[in-house]
Formats: structure tokens, C-alpha cells, sequence
């Protein structure tokens, strides 16, 4: 039997810091990269928050989302909120206090971060962090067993020579670390989707890599890429949006 769910949004100004006051400089940077700041920085935060319908009437689970999403808003995590006084704020750790402060069993929390990166909870309290690299390519759909016409049969406008602007979402599953507060460095982990799925990529006839080039191919292919690039967590799933109506998806269900 298939379960209907309740999935509300809420949008949020914050600020806070990715480094640890009690790390040097250098220390911070190993860790957080280009995210670090002694001074702190602005973030648009999506919070979303998924539940089970038959655990909760609609219009109660969005009051009490929209309530936890205030304990964030227009505040300076690492001074104002007691629970971010120690150690680096980060996604990681805004996520499982959003969670616990929402205190609906079953909910779960995915907080996203200037369309740059995104956290989720999971029931075992785990996280899934996602980051977002986009490439721009050319294909068609095209089966060289067949003729033009009947290629044109089979694919319609889609078999002529064409291109997107390709939006790619790489999921990792873990634990967050406890003295870093990351599950990943984003860095390390767009470094490697860069390197294997952009660089080749990014501007070039996709025909020419994957044959009959469809968004079900890019998105296994995506995957074998970041897998075989020796990134050490376990990969949650991959996305590719081909367009606002098509996307695919490997690995695990949307949030």
C-alpha cells in the first residue's frame, strides 16, 4: 500500500560560522575551506519537512515547522542559540537541531543552503548531504539500428541535435563528525564530480560517451564516475535534471 505525505517548506535568513574558535586558522581552513569565516557569513536556508499523513492533521505539522523554523530566523547561530555556542555551525548540525526541535517522531528535515548544498535527516540519524554541479552539453536521441524516419517516429523532436543545461545533485550517506560537524567536506566532494563528470562533459557531444544519450544513461553514468573516484562514503544517490519537467534519479527516492 502506498503511504501519503505531508512535505511543507519554509524559507530563513541566518548567519553563522564555519570554523571553531578553539582551532587556529589554518586548522579551519583544512576543514571547512572556502566555507570558513571567523566573522561569520549570511545564508538563505530551505527548510523542508516531510511526515507521514496519518501521523499528524496538515495544517498542525506546518504550524509547528513554521514555529521551528522562527527559532533560526534573522539569528547568529553561534550567539544566539545556546545548542551552536561550541564548536563550528554547520548544515549538519542545523538539520538534527531542526529535527529534535521539531520533536515529531517520524519527521524527517532536509535544510538547503544558498542552492548550494543540501542536508537531510534520516530515521536511524544518519544524514545524506547533497551537493549540486550543473554541465551544459549536446545530444540527441538516436538509435543507429534505425533510420531517420524511424528514428524520428520514435523520438520526435528529441532526435534531432539538441542540448541542456544539465543540473546534477550528488548524494552522500553518513554520520556527522563530531569535532568537525561535517558528514563531508563539500569541497572534496564537488572537486570530484568535477573532475570525472564536468571536465570530460561540459561541452561536448554526449553521443560520443554514452551512444543513444538519454537522462537514464547521464545519470548511471554519473554514478560509475563518482564511484569509481574513490570518494569514501557511501553514495545515497544521484540526480540529473534535464529540464524543469524531466529528471532521473539512481539510488534512493527524492526527499
Amino acid at each position: 500500500m502506498l503511504n501519503a505525505y505531508w512535505k511543507h517548506r519554509v524559507y530563513t535568513s541566518t548567519a553563522y560560522r564555519y570554523s571553531r574558535e578553539d582551532w587556529s586558522e589554518d586548522e579551519n581552513l583544512l576543514a571547512y575551506g572556502k566555507d570558513m569565516s571567523q566573522s561569520g557569513l549570511g545564508y538563505n536556508l530551505v527548510v523542508e519537512a516531510k511526515l507521514e499523513a496519518s501521523s499528524l492533521p496538515e495544517s498542525e505539522f506546518r504550524q509547528k515547522l513554521y514555529d521551528t523554523s522562527r527559532l533560526i530566523d534573522h539569528k547568529f547561530l553561534n550567539e544566539d542559540l545556546d545548542e551552536f555556542k561550541t564548536g563550528a555551525v554547520t548544515l549538519e548540525r542545523i538539520a538534527l537541531f531542526l529535527k529534535s526541535q521539531l520533536g515529531v517522531p517520524g519527521a524527517e528535515v532536509k535544510v538547503t543552503e544558498n542552492n548550494r548544498c543540501s542536508v537531510e535527516t534520516l530515521a536511524d540519524q544518519s544524514l545524506v548531504l547533497t551537493v549540486f554541479e550543473s554541465l551544459s552539453a549536446v545530444h540527441k536521441h538516436w538509435n543507429e539500428s534505425l533510420n531517420e524516419s524511424q528514428n524520428k517516429e520514435l523520438y520526435g523532436k528529441c532526435s534531432g541535435l539538441h542540448g541542456h543545461e544539465y543540473n546534477i545533485e550528488v548524494s552522500v550517506a553518513g554520520d556527522m563528525d563530531q569535532e568537525t560537524g561535517l558528514l563531508s567536506s563539500r569541497e572534496y566532494l564537488k572537486s570530484r564530480i568535477h573532475e570525472t563528470v564536468v571536465l570530460p562533459l561540459d561541452g561536448s557531444y554526449l553521443n560520443e560517451h554514452l551512444g543513444n544519450t538519454s537522462g537514464e544513461k547521464i545519470a548511471l553514468e554519473v554514478l560509475r564516475r563518482v564511484k569509481n573516484s574513490g570518494v569514501a562514503q557511501q553514495i545515497h544517490r544521484v540526480v540529473v535534471r534535464e529540464t524543469l519537467k524531466n529528471s532521473f534519479v539512481v539510488g534512493a527516492s527524492l526527499f
